[in-house]
C-alpha cells in the first residue's frame, strides 16, 4: 500500500512537472493517477481508495498552491485554478470511492 501511494504521489508530481515545462500542453498527464486510484480501491477496499484519494488531494492542492501543475495558470486567476482543481478532485474521488 505504501509503495502504491508513493508511486501515485510521484505521478502527480511528474504530471505537474511535465505541464510546467511544456507550456501547459500536457493536460492528459492529470489522468495518470486514475489507474492507481482504481487499483488501490479494488485491491485494498474502501479505506485503500480513500487513502489513495487523500494522497492525490493533498499533493494536488500543494502543487496548485505553489503555482505548479495543470490547474495553475499564468494569468493569475486563483479562483479559476481552484475551480478546475475542485472539479478534477471531485470527479476522481467520487469515481474512486464507487469503484
Amino acid at each position: 500500500m505504501l509503495a502504491l501511494l508513493t508511486i501515485m504521489a510521484g505521478i502527480v508530481g511528474l504530471s505537474s512537472l511535465l505541464n510546467n515545462h511544456s507550456g501547459g500542453s500536457v493536460q492528459i498527464a492529470i489522468f495518470l493517477a486514475l489507474p492507481l486510484l482504481f487499483l488501490s480501491a479494488i485491491q485494498f477496499g474502501l479505506w485503500g481508495g480513500i487513502t489513495a484519494a487523500a494522497v492525490l488531494v493533498f499533493t494536488s492542492i500543494q502543487l496548485t498552491a505553489l503555482g505548479m501543475g495543470p490547474f495553475s495558470n499564468e494569468s493569475g486567476s486563483v479562483i479559476e485554478a481552484v475551480f478546475r482543481l475542485q472539479a478534477y478532485l471531485g470527479a476522481t474521488v467520487v469515481a474512486t470511492i464507487f469503484t
